[in-house]
């Protein structure tokens, strides 16, 4: 089968997707009110709730919800073939990846902005909100950290693309001077200027490649404490430029990046399908693989795709940074309908760049191999970036450029999505100063703190060891766990709407088993493999799950029972 027809029918089916399912969300499920004041209009603060252009919010939001995440989930998922791994994706991306993002912006939309786990906490009483709450947490520090240490083991392997992802920086100050501009022409000449300064730091790239060379070791006597890599510095600096992203206010530095930064992501995408177009590659992989060896799909497919398809971090960037700066109802399917889609796309492109330019399915196999359980999470991210630096070369780019183009994109993203989680995780902890009245804790700027040393801890942690499969599983869990868990939720205020539950219930139903199913396995194997400290968090990640899901389930039981009762609609609402 050739490679472009397989995107040409992902895009047909992403458009027409858009086009009915996701207006008859708004219209039919969800029902927004358009006349309705925002939380961005109703408690404006000049810091985070401020009111956003359509363009720039988007751009902010699809940058932050597309990320390297989905490219190295759909590398994982292609070893079972590029069928289950291409249908997970597109079908998983448009009913249930679209349905979590509409529902989750639409739930803190109803609450004038509040967290997922306020809204949790007028449905279920305390237990399933503070679970809630703590599982929303887990999931954003564990993406963060995995996030900064990808960044930094990007810029270490191609040295070439590391001026581009400084010129980030400058370039953002520019587009910021645009998005500040209230004629359009002229900020399209700043956004410009800005793609400018990117693509000039990525060709003096080519001529003088950044290399942070050298590593460091702390000991202590013969005992090796810690290992200071070059890798590192390059995710510490990503830190960095995070924290001076989050203590200014959400309009300064990341709208405007994230609208950059998803500019250079929609041009890299149409250069690679352009040279997919042009070169014609057949699809070498096998359509299904299966080997003794080899886990069932079933039990960890859903689990690896952690974005492209049903993604519990959509649902905290679309509730957290980005609800607090829509700009009215009716740009909600546009912003997070939209941002998932555009995650689709990008996997829909990597499972090609993977599955194609192959002369046989014995070539595809030598180099991409079987279950390599201990393989490094950036072998996988590398060989997407080279496969796609191939295409995109195909389209007259040098390939050497092309890569580092990608390389540096990908950075890229995974900095604006570094920023906005680390964005959500502060709201979060602020939530937790305020609701318990710690005025101890309100000091300014504890919060940014907090979310730094947080991350910086956790980064230094896992640049001990090489990020493999079993910490990508981890993610998985704690990543499918929450999305679940928040469509039960959802189900559950549309029935106290009297409102159909059936487009957030039926994933559900479909997911759980699985989901179930998958993580007994992921258990049994830290434990067969001593992983302890894996093992221990993900046993509390579940028992968090457990509790949230099993509360809500139990009052949307209880909802059904009291309707069927007493043969009353209940009340609707807005």
């Amino acid at each position: 089968m050739t490679a472009i027809l397989l995107i040409l029918s992902a895009l047909g089916v992403f458009v027409l997707g858009y086009r009915f399912f996701a207006k008859f969300l708004v219209l039919g499920v969800f029902r927004l009110q358009q006349d309705t004041p925002t939380p961005a209009e109703q408690r404006a603060d000049g810091r985070d709730f401020i009111p956003s252009p359509r363009v720039l919010l988007l751009g902010q939001h699809a940058a932050g919800a597309v990320g390297i995440l989905s490219v190295v989930g759909v590398a994982v998922a292609l070893v079972w073939g590029w069928v289950p791994a291409f249908l997970w994706v597109v079908v998983g991306t448009l009913l249930a990846g679209g349905t979590h993002a509409m529902g989750a912006l639409w739930a803190s939309l109803r609450r004038s902005g509040d967290s997922l786990a306020s809204v949790s906490f007028d449905l279920t009483g305390i237990p399933g909100a503070m679970s809630l709450y703590f599982l929303g947490v887990a999931l954003l520090v564990i993406v963060s950290v995995l996030l900064s240490v990808l960044i930094g083991s990007l810029l270490r392997a191609h040295p070439e693309a590391a001026w581009a992802f400084l010129a980030l920086l400058p370039a953002t100050a520019v587009a910021r001077r645009g998005a500040a501009d209230a004629a359009w022409p002229v900020a399209v000449l700043f956004y410009l200027g800005a793609l400018s300064l990117f693509f000039i730091a990525l060709i003096a790239g080519q001529y003088l490649p950044l290399s942070l060379a050298g590593s460091w070791i702390l000991t202590s006597g013969d005992v090796e404490l810690l290992l200071l890599t070059d890798d590192l510095a390059w995710s510490l600096l990503a830190l960095a430029f995070t924290y001076l992203s989050i203590k200014h206010p959400v309009d300064r530095t990341a709208r405007p990046r994230g609208l950059l930064v998803t500019c250079l992501l929609i041009i890299t995408i149409a250069a690679a399908i352009v040279g997919i177009a042009l070169a014609q590659p057949e699809l070498a992989a096998p359509q299904f693989q299966r080997d003794a060896d080899l886990p069932s799909p079933l039990v960890l497919l859903f689990i690896v795709v952690t974005g492209g398809a049903l993604s519990g971090v959509h649902g905290l960037l679309a509730s957290g940074p980005t609800v607090r700066q829509l700009p009215s109802h009716g740009d909600a399917p546009v912003i997070a309908f939209g941002g998932t889609l555009l995650d689709g796309l990008l996997a829909v492109c990597v499972v090609v760049a993977l599955a194609a330019g192959f002369s046989s399915a014995d070539d595809w196999l030598a180099l991409y191999g079987l279950w390599p359980e201990q393989a490094s999470l950036f072998a996988w991210l590398d060989l997407a970036v080279v496969k796609l630096g191939l295409f995109i070369a195909a389209a007259g780019l040098p390939l050497p450029w092309a890569v580092a183009l990608v390389a540096a994109v990908f950075a890229g993203l995974a900095l604006t999505m570094l920023e906005n989680a680390a964005r959500a995780l502060a709201f979060s902890i602020d939530e937790f100063v305020e609701d318990f009245d710690l005025a101890a804790l309100k000091a300014p700027l504890f919060r940014e703190r907090m979310v730094l040393a947080a991350l910086v801890v956790g980064s230094v942690a896992l640049s001990q060891t090489d990020p493999a499969l079993e910490h990508w599983l981890l993610l998985g869990l704690t990543n499918l766990w929450f999305a679940t868990t928040v469509l039960l939720m959802l189900a559950l205020i549309l029935l106290k709407l009297d409102r159909p539950p059936v487009f957030a219930l039926a994933p559900v139903v479909v997911l759980a088993p699985l989901l179930l199913w998958g993580t007994a396995w992921v258990l049994n194997e830290y434990w067969q493999s001593g992983s302890w400290f894996l093992l221990g968090v993900s046993a509390v990640v579940v028992a968090l799950a457990a509790c949230t899901a099993g509360v809500t389930l139990l009052a949307v039981l209880a909802q059904r029972r009291r309707q069927a009762g007493t043969g009353l609609a209940a009340p609707r609402g807005p």
